[in-house]
């Protein structure tokens, strides 16, 4: 599958464009069966998820990262998923033609102009002292899988939204 993500416009999946503004049931055509959380539809077990407002019309567009080869993910031309964060912060710095914005833990990053947020899930900082803490702690060889997972999130985006 993929999934080219169209700022301020929508999504195209498979060449079926899925719009802002677009009726949820548009998209359940396009995607097949959902789950439903209050005003939010996941689909792909979770991998594309909906927010709709009161007239069930699409206001946001979230991607997560499903860490499968199967689905590819788009966004400017750059496969936001296979390459690493320095690469991707300034890919999107530049079309946002904006410093981007931090939440201030090095995990969440805002860019206005695209109406794109995305994050890491987790801080590089937290890594090291996750890392530092396990070998203290005397347990880092029984944590080293879960360790590289964490370290594996904070160098790929864990998620990325859109809006108008």
């Amino acid at each position: 599958m993929k999934i080219d993500l169209i700022e301020k416009i929508g999504m195209n999946v498979d060449g079926k464009e899925i719009l802002f503004g677009s009726s949820i049931e548009a998209v359940k055509e396009v995607l097949g069966s959902c789950n439903v959380y209050e005003s939010n539809y996941y689909f792909l077990d979770g991998v594309l998820a909906f927010s709709v407002d009161d007239a069930k019309c699409i206001i946001e567009m979230e991607v997560r990262n499903a860490r499968d080869d199967q689905i590819t993910v788009i966004f400017h031309a750059l496969e936001i998923f296979k390459v690493e964060k320095e690469v991707l912060l300034h890919h999107i710095s530049v079309f946002n033609d904006a410093p981007l914005l931090n939440d201030g833990d090095g995990c969440g990053y805002h860019a206005e102009n695209l109406g794109a947020e995305f994050s890491f899930g987790m801080s590089e900082e937290d890594i090291e002292d996750l890392i530092r803490e396990s070998k203290e702690d005397g347990v880092y060889e029984e944590m080293k899988e879960e360790i590289e997972g964490d370290i594996y999130r904070s160098k790929y985006i864990d998620c990325f939204l859109i809006r108008r």
